[in-house]
């Protein structure tokens, strides 16, 4: 079997069905499609079932665990020679799995690196195409630290991740540590593939307005640079930058929910520790702040964080 596909889910009635018929649309069929349900409590199991193709197998957890636990369990379960992850809300195009056979072929069917493609943003029904940049000199450590990959861009030949883990005492930030902790290990093949699709909704659990994603990104951020080979494998530069950003995700989730108190400390921090990264833009939001000093609509349309 070529491929082996990994679908996580937990209560996603709304939009599993359109994402395995994604799978099963697919014009190459050497698959498998692993469904690791974490203890849904809504119709998932029920959607899943009611398809009739043996290659999709339906697993369910003895108990409620984080997702980094489904992968796990998927990708041991898995028998395929590659191994692709997707998302229970998420989209494949129906050449994606021909594209990814195609170009694998192409380049000699290695089996000691670690693949990365591009992807697509569907919002509200609006495709925004966008090309993951990797600039020549930088390290693939460094880019997976500071730019969000999807875990639907990336087929890793099985018995690379068979070696490695998600970890559970990540959230947020446990597809980012993998794909670090592999591209340490072993080559980077970076494509222009870009027939996975990233579907936008309220219900994305990096929802940052509902979730608070960047707080938990920051507490993730903070365990990896506790071990040595990646603190080590990372520029100063790149750690503070990417402290910056969950800082600045974190004002803006006070900002949405109206909580003006955190928001200004939070903006009074992101000042004093990492003043060299948009220092006007910081000081603007915190003079917005202040409602009868300046108008919050104003500094919103001009995009300043």
């Amino acid at each position: 079997m070529f491929f082996s596909i990994i679908i996580p889910t937990y209560n996603r009635e709304k939009h599993i069905f359109k994402t395995i018929q994604s799978v099963l649309n697919q014009d190459f069929v050497d698959f498998e499609l692993l469904v690791i349900d974490n203890q849904s409590q809504d119709r998932t199991k029920e959607i899943v079932t009611s398809f009739r193709d043996d290659r999709i197998q339906f697993h369910l957890n003895d108990q409620n665990f984080e997702r980094c636990y489904s992968r796990n369990r998927g990708i041991q379960l898995s028998r395929g020679n590659y191994i692709l992850l997707l998302d229970s809300d998420d989209l494949f195009e129906p050449d994606h799995l021909s594209n990814w056979h195609q170009f694998i072929l192409s380049s000699g069917n290695r089996t000691d690196c670690f693949y990365v493609s591009d992807k697509k943003i569907l919002k509200d029904s609006i495709f925004i195409q966008t090309n993951p940049i990797f600039p020549k000199g930088t390290q693939p450590e460094s880019y997976f630290f500071l730019n969000p990959i999807i875990p639907g861009q990336v087929c890793v030949p099985s018995v690379v991740l068979k070696q490695f883990r998600f970890r559970n005492d990540l959230l947020i930030f446990e597809d980012a540590a993998l794909w670090m902790e592999l591209a340490l290990e072993f080559p980077v093949v970076f494509n222009d593939i870009s027939s996975f699709v990233y579907r936008i909704h309220d219900d994305n659990s990096v929802n940052e307005a509902v979730y608070n994603a960047y707080f938990k990104r920051l507490k993730a951020i903070r365990i990896i640079l506790k071990e040595k080979k990646f603190k080590n494998a990372l520029s100063r530069k790149a750690i503070r930058f990417s402290f910056n950003s969950c800082y600045m995700g974190i004002i803006r989730y006070h900002d949405v929910n109206s909580s003006r108190f955190l928001r200004l400390t939070w903006i009074l921090k992101a000042i004093l520790f990492f003043p060299e990264f948009g220092l006007k833009n910081k000081i603007l939001l915190l003079i917005n702040t202040f409602p009868l000093i300046s108008n919050l609509d104003y500094f919103k349309r001009k995009k300043l964080y």
